[in-house]
């Protein structure tokens, strides 16, 4: 096996590694940003970030605003009289 022979097994594996090195950061970031996402929502309520969480909240959940449409839609009604009484939990 010659030099030249050597060098291309090794720029080939280099490759390889070097993709397989870009794929595990690329998904490390995209991990990354989820695991601070259920981290900023599990601790939305604590007491000292509570204030820092609430104003931060539209970079964790992006939104847009819906306009209102030319025409309003009506939904059909199937009105009925409510029950005297109900069940719940085997109580009435």
């Amino acid at each position: 096996m010659n030099t030249n022979q050597k060098s291309g097994k090794l720029g080939k594996a280099g490759v390889v590694i070097a993709l397989i090195v870009l794929m595990t950061f690329v998904t490390g970031c995209g991990i990354s940003r989820k695991l601070n996402r259920i981290w900023m929502f599990s601790s939305l309520f604590d007491e000292p970030e509570i204030v820092e969480n609430f104003r931060s909240l539209p970079e964790y959940c992006p939104y847009h605003l819906v306009k209102k449409g030319e025409k309003e839609y009506r939904f059909a009604e199937a009105r009925r009289p409510l029950p005297e009484t109900f069940v719940f939990n085997n109580q009435t």
